[in-house]
């Protein structure tokens, strides 16, 4: 009650309009401090794949999630490595991207997973059957959680 009460003496005196900035200045500290204390992630993503390719050419990443059969290329070209799709699923040179976020309960998901890497000019350049029969992929590797675990959930290529 004492609060309110002082509260409105202040409000009644001259000296309100002086207080006004204080209250400003408090208000856009307070917010930074509030806003700089937001994660980057994703609150729901507790494990995610990342991708870091260290060559000077773009890679495009793929991945078979809980795949039953051995760790091959598909007959027809996955969806999203098809032109208009490819872009999210490239990961510039130099650089490094996170794919496939998943939240612990979903975790048993990736037990037999096929993972590839392809040069973005392959993929860009050649028929899925070239791909396919000359086995024209950077990087091939088969993963499950504990693998993924051992990795940190990172992929370095090369």
């Amino acid at each position: 009650m004492e609060d309110l009460a002082c509260w409105a003496y202040f409000s009644k005196s001259k000296n309100i309009s002086n207080m006004k900035p204080i209250y400003h200045l408090l208000f856009t500290i307070c917010s930074v401090l509030f806003l700089t204390s937001c994660p980057d992630k994703d609150p729901n993503c507790d494990y995610s794949l990342k991708i870091i390719n260290g060559s000077d050419t773009p890679i495009v990443f793929w991945f078979f999630i809980n795949s039953s059969q051995a760790c091959e290329l598909p007959d027809s070209l996955p969806i999203g490595l098809r032109p208009g799709n490819i872009e999210s699923w490239t990961v510039t040179a130099n650089s490094q991207k996170e794919f496939l976020c998943t939240p612990s309960g979903d975790i048993d998901v990736f037990e037999n997973n096929c993972l590839f890497l392809f040069s973005s000019i392959v993929v860009q350049g050649s028929s899925w059957e070239v791909i396919q029969n000359e086995n024209l992929y950077l990087y091939r590797m088969n993963v499950g959680v504990e693998d993924l675990e051992a990795m940190d959930w990172t992929v370095e290529y090369p």
